[in-house]
C-alpha cells in the first residue's frame, strides 16, 4: 500500500513537472509564430533629424579598448539615432554579434543559445507590440525615459530588465533592430559563463517578483500581460528541469509503457517540451545563416546537453531569488579574445567559484548508472536522452574543474597578461 501511495505521489510530481516544461515549450512555439508573422515588418524612423542630437556614450572601465574604438568607428549611431525623432521612443536595442563565436565548443553553443533570444524572441516581441528588454549593452536610451521611469535601481541583478519593464509600463515605446549588429564577446571559460547565467537567471526572477503584479494591475490587453508573464517566468524552467533530473529514476526502471500512454501523454509532451527547443534554434540558425545553418544545427545535441548541465547552477539562482538571498553583482569576465590562438588562462581576472561542480559531478555519475541500466534492460530508445543528461553534467563539471585548476597553475607563474582598461 505504501509503495502504491509513493508511486502515485511520484507520478503526480513527475507529470506536473512535464506539464510545466510543456507549457514553456508551447510558449516557444508561440514566439516562433510571432517571429515568422512579423519578420518582414522592420521598423523605420518616422523622419530624420536635421541637426543630430547630443549623445553620451557609456564605456565602463572594464570594456576592452579595441571594442570601444570599433564601436565609435562604426555606423551604429547613424543607423539608430533617427528613431528618436518619435518622442514616444525611449530605447533602441541592436542585436549582439559574437566576436569569438568559433573560439571553442563552449562559445559556439553560447552563440546558438543567444541567437534564439536575440533574433526570434526580441524581434517577435518588439514587432508584435509586446514587452521586450534592453540587453544591458548595444543600445541607446532617451535620458528622459530613464528619469521618468524611476531610473536605474539596484534591488535586482538585472537592472536592465527591471528598467525596461518599468519604462514600457509607463507607456514608452521600444525599438529592436535585428539587422544592426554590435560586436560582443562571449565568455570563454565555463566558470565565467556559469557566473553570467546565474546573474541573468536570478535577476530575472527578482524582476518577476518585483514587477509581475504591476503588469497584471495595468490596463494592458490580456495577451500582452500573458506573454509578459511567460517572459518574466521563463527561467523557472531551469528549476523544473533540475527537479526532473531527480524524478527520472522511477521512470527509467518502470513498467512497460502501453500505446495509450504513448499516444495521449508521451508524444504530446515530447512535441511540446523537447521538439519545441530543437525547432526554436533551427529556425534561428536558418534565418541567420541561410547557407550554413545545417552545419550549425549539428551542434544541437551539445546545446541541449549544455542546457541540462546548467540546470543546477540556474535552479540555485531561481531559489536564491525566491527566498530573497542577496548576492553581489559578479561581472562577466572579458579577455578580448577573438581567435583560437589567443590564450585566456593567463589573464588576472577570474570569476568566483563554488562547490557546485561537485553536485554536477554527482549527477553525472547518477546518470551514468541510468545509461548502463537502460542498456542492460534493452531500453535503447531512452539511451540518447539519458546520454544528454550524463554528458551535460559531465561537461559542465569537468570544464569548471579545469578552469579552476588552470588558475591554480597560472597563479604560480611569474608571467601574467593584463586586461586593457
Amino acid at each position: 500500500m505504501q509503495e502504491s501511495v509513493g508511486h502515485i505521489i511520484w507520478s503526480v510530481c513527475y507529470l506536473s513537472v512535464l506539464i510545466g516544461l510543456s507549457a514553456y515549450g508551447v510558449h516557444r512555439y508561440f514566439i516562433i509564430y510571432l517571429y515568422l508573422k512579423n519578420r518582414n515588418r522592420p521598423p523605420v524612423p518616422s523622419c530624420h533629424f536635421e541637426k543630430l542630437p547630443k549623445v553620451t556614450v557609456q564605456l565602463p572601465i572594464f570594456n576592452e579598448v579595441y571594442v570601444a574604438e570599433r564601436l565609435l568607428r562604426s555606423e551604429l549611431l547613424k543607423q539608430t539615432i533617427h528613431f528618436f525623432t518619435d518622442p514616444k521612443v525611449g530605447m533602441i536595442q541592436t542585436r549582439w554579434g559574437h566576436l569569438n563565436r568559433g573560439y571553442s565548443l563552449l562559445t559556439r553553443m553560447q552563440a546558438i543559445f543567444l541567437d534564439g533570444h536575440l533574433l526570434l524572441e526580441q524581434t517577435a516581441r518588439s514587432r508584435s507590440g509586446r514587452f521586450f528588454n534592453f540587453n544591458g549593452t548595444a543600445g541607446l536610451w532617451r535620458r528622459s525615459c530613464i528619469e521618468q521611469s524611476g531610473g536605474w535601481q539596484y534591488d535586482t541583478l538585472c537592472e536592465d530588465l527591471d528598467l525596461s519593464y518599468r519604462a514600457q509600463l509607463a507607456g514608452w515605446k521600444f525599438i529592436y533592430l535585428s539587422d544592426v549588429v554590435t560586436p560582443a564577446e562571449l565568455p570563454v571559460d565555463m566558470n565565467g559563463f556559469k557566473s553570467q547565467q546565474h546573474r541573468w537567471t536570478k535577476g530575472s526572477v527578482q524582476t518577476c517578483k518585483k514587477l509581475l503584479p504591476s503588469v497584471w494591475r495595468s490596463q494592458l490587453p490580456f495577451p500582452i500581460k500573458l506573454e509578459a508573464t511567460g517572459h518574466l517566468m521563463s527561467n523557472f524552467a531551469y528549476l523544473l528541469l533540475a527537479i526532473l533530473c531527480v524524478l527520472l529514476y522511477p521512470s527509467t526502471g518502470g513498467p512497460p509503457v502501453g500505446w495509450v500512454r504513448t499516444v495521449l501523454v508521451d508524444i504530446p509532451i515530447f512535441l511540446a517540451a523537447s521538439a519545441s527547443v530543437g525547432l526554436f534554434y533551427i529556425c534561428a540558425q536558418r534565418e541567420l545563416h541561410p547557407g550554413k545553418w545545417i552545419k550549425e544545427i549539428l551542434f544541437l545535441p551539445f546545446l541541449l546537453a549544455l542546457g541540462i548541465g546548467l540546470s543546477l547552477n540556474n535552479a540555485r539562482a531561481v531559489l536564491e531569488a525566491m527566498i530573497n538571498h542577496k548576492s553581489d553583482f559578479t561581472r562577466t569576465p572579458k579577455y578580448g579574445i577573438e581567435h583560437k590562438w589567443q590564450p585566456w588562462r593567463s589573464c588576472k581576472y577570474r570569476p568566483l567559484k563554488s562547490a557546485l561542480p561537485l553536485a554536477e559531478l554527482a549527477f553525472a555519475i547518477y546518470f551514468t548508472y541510468f545509461v548502463v541500466f537502460a542498456i542492460i534492460h534493452r531500453q535503447f530508445l531512452s539511451v540518447p536522452f539519458l546520454l544528454m543528461f550524463q554528458g551535460g553534467f559531465l561537461y559542465v563539471c569537468l570544464s569548471s574543474f579545469l578552469a579552476g585548476w588552470s588558475k591554480f597553475n597560472v597563479g604560480s607563474s611569474r608571467v601574467q597578461a593584463t586586461i586593457p582598461a
